[in-house]
């Protein structure tokens, strides 16, 4: 027994699968919109704290230049946004000094990346031969820092063609200016599920799909409740697969690993050829903003460290911090990503509290003691050890351009697949790059049963 079919039914409700949804539902197809878990986001997942003037974010954070997809919905909905201004610092050897020089230096070297066309090379084979002297040794190791950090990713395995399409995007957009919501970026996600025409379109939490059995004719998917309770079996035309990369990659039979069948033939090899990053992110609050106290840096920072935004350093576990500037809130947000967040990682949630105390200690040259006496508490998630996600988010290997467009084709007009690891215009690892393939499938749909009927 099943229920009945519908058109569409999107696998995911993060920001790619709701935008898809979103744009298929107004287009007057029913949709069914199926999440494994209690809520709607992925990895937009906003906290509203009591007693802090902003929301914790434990996914997506910053909105990252002026997207029109992201944008579009921002001003649509009238999200009031901020900017973040402030002023760099930087601890070396936990000498804090306020000028941020790395930043010019780095982009020096990105701007050497220069692939070309159908060669690739990992971003550290790259600095070997950019940065080969020893005195550029210094320079080197930040700047695998700095791509392990932000983009999540081992500097031996990344690839520099799609650094180099990441980049590029970015600076089509003003990727630099960074923007905060003030309410959340849950309010993306409520806006796009609102808008869904609830005439045509449904959303099913607690719908852990297991098996997806397709054809060129319709889709079938099995399913079962978070109790582990068989459903009825859902049926459309189409399916958009809406999942994290890392879901797709996990081994069948393990949590959160859905089946297809028959199988997606050399797609199973696109997918091995793309990647998942791990990022540690953890927020702490305090019970005071200790870190505008002039006294303790009478020395670096006379007038303490008011104004500050972000904070770079050396140190090996936690080397980003970053506040709610120009908002102020007793709250720090500690970043690392990369291969030293996997390794941190793997002992568990207490021992990344400690070590990161122990970090944040050494950054600001004060006692550890200091710091824990003035902590009120802490939130984090760990992205790769959850089931539904199994990573952070996406960055491209060597020799990955053409796996991800592999990825991202239909499959016999039935299988349509959406995702931040999808954004072929090189907007990987964000909301717009995420929200901008769904909207992509959602034509592609549109178009596929426009010639069916014709």
């Amino acid at each position: 027994m099943s229920r009945e079919a519908t058109d569409v039914l999107v696998l995911g409700a993060g920001a790619a699968g709701l935008a898809a949804a979103r744009d298929l539902s107004g287009a007057g197809l029913s949709v069914r919109v199926l999440e494994a878990r209690d809520r709607i986001g992925g990895r937009i997942h906003t906290i509203h704290t009591p007693g802090l003037p902003l929301p914790v974010e434990l996914g997506a954070d910053f909105v990252h230049g002026r997207h029109p997809d992201l944008w579009g919905i921002i001003e649509a909905a009238g999200l009031p946004v901020y900017d973040v201004t402030g002023e760099p610092w930087q601890s070396i050897g936990g000498k804090l000094t306020r000028n941020n020089e790395f930043s010019s230096e780095l982009a020096k070297i990105i701007d050497r990346m220069n692939p070309k066309e159908g060669e690739d090379t990992s971003f550290l084979e790259f600095l070997e031969k950019c940065c080969p002297d020893e005195e550029q040794q210094p320079l080197k190791k930040r700047a695998i820092r700095y791509v392990e950090g932000f983009h999540a990713a081992p500097a031996g395995r990344i690839g520099v063609a799609g650094l180099v399409k990441v980049e590029d995007a970015g600076d089509e957009i003003d990727g630099d200016d960074d923007f905060r919501l003030a309410g959340g970026f849950d309010e993306v996600v409520e806006w796009l599920r609102s808008g869904l025409d609830p005439r045509r379109a449904s959303v099913h939490l607690n719908t852990i799909v297991r098996t997806i059995e397709w054809s060129s004719e319709g889709v079938m998917v099995q399913a079962v409740s978070a109790a582990g309770s068989d459903l009825e079996p859902f049926r459309a035309r189409y399916a958009v697969v809406a999942l994290p990369l890392g879901v797709l990659q996990a081994e069948p039979g393990t949590s959160g690993a859905i089946r297809f069948a028959p199988g997606l033939g050399k797609k199973h090899d696109a997918i091995s050829r793309l990647a998942m990053g791990d990022v540690v992110k953890i927020t702490l609050r305090f019970r005071d903003r200790f870190w505008e106290n002039e006294k303790l840096f009478a020395d670096a920072a006379p007038q303490g460290l008011d104004g500050m935004s972000f904070l770079l350093s050396d140190d090996e576990v936690m080397p980003t911090w970053w506040n709610w500037f120009p908002v102020r809130a007793p709250v720090l947000t500690g970043w690392v990503g990369g291969p030293p967040a996997g390794k941190l990682l793997e002992r568990g949630e207490a021992h990344v509290v400690d070590e990161v105390l122990a970090a944040l200690a050494r950054v600001l040259g004060l006692e550890r003691s200091y710091i824990e006496e003035r902590l009120a508490g802490w939130y984090m998630h760990d992205w790769s050890a959850d089931p539904f996600t199994r990573g952070a988010y996406s960055y491209i290997p060597v020799g990955g351009l053409d796996a991800q467009k592999i990825l991202a084709e239909p499959l016999e007009g039935t299988l349509f697949f959406a995702g931040e690891a999808l954004s072929l215009q090189g907007h990987i690892g964000t909301v717009h790059g995420a929200i901008e393939s769904g909207r992509r499938v959602a034509e592609e749909i549109q178009s596929s049963k426009f010639k069916i009927q014709s």
